[in-house]
């Protein structure tokens, strides 16, 4: 929805550089297309962990643990850390350890 809402915003503007905009939000759509074909991580769905996980090794529900899943999500769609459980299990530990100190 954003880029099609991103041409109808290019086909409004002047037609200074809209053939280059066009391009590039051409070229967007091909990296979002490969991005969801390879299955890659982009919600908090899609992490190989979830809070009933993160309970398992002492967290508690609420707003911390909500927070430890977003950095991990984050830290997973930049490539920091692989989306599997026990990596992202020891990731939140050490987020968790951090955030007592």
């Amino acid at each position: 929805l954003l880029l099609n809402m991103m041409r109808c915003d290019i086909a409004a503007q002047s037609d200074y550089l809209r053939e280059e905009k066009i391009r590039n939000n051409l070229e967007l759509q091909r990296h979002l297309e490969q991005y969801i074909e390879e299955g890659r991580c982009s919600s908090l769905k899609d992490l190989a962990v979830d809070g009933d996980d993160l309970i398992k090794i002492g967290l508690r529900p609420g707003k911390e643990m909500g927070g430890i899943l977003k950095r991990l999500l984050d830290k997973v769609i930049c490539g920091d850390v692989e989306n599997n459980r026990d990596a992202l299990l020891k990731e939140a530990a050490g987020l968790a350890a951090a955030l007592k100190k």
